[in-house]
């Protein structure tokens, strides 16, 4: 059992909720066969005006994410800590397309879900 009861965690849950004050999709990645053996790749979107909050992790330092090292900023998206978002997903916010790098899935009395992403050129 953790600290908090049932109902101080759902209320601190609509309270995070209502103070995220952009909005994102969530896209996945599907694989469309053509019938023939072959196929492409879709982005479908895993939901629409999603509330969320876009923050900096950390201000124009280099970063390492997928064993390259990259120059830039790294990203926080908060979203409700029960939206589904995967590693292998990507997220609109405003005109910018950003990769998940990293999910926070395994915290306790998780109040929001907190997603890594960077920022597709």
């Amino acid at each position: 059992m953790g600290y908090l009861g049932a109902d101080e965690l759902a209320n601190i849950r609509a309270h995070l909720k209502v103070t995220l004050p952009d909005t994102c999709t969530i896209q996945s990645e599907e694989w469309i066969s053509d019938g023939m053996g072959g196929g492409t790749n879709v982005w479908t979107a895993r939901g629409t005006a999603i509330k969320c909050r876009l923050a900096p992790k950390g201000g124009g330092q280099a970063f390492i994410t997928q064993a390259q090292v990259k120059e830039g900023m790294a990203w926080v998206l908060s979203l409700p800590h029960d939206q589904t978002v995967e590693v292998e997903d990507r997220v609109l916010v405003d005109s910018n397309t950003y990769q998940v790098t990293q999910v926070n899935v395994d915290e306790s009395e998780l109040g929001l879900k907190r997603v890594f992403v960077e920022r597709l050129e």
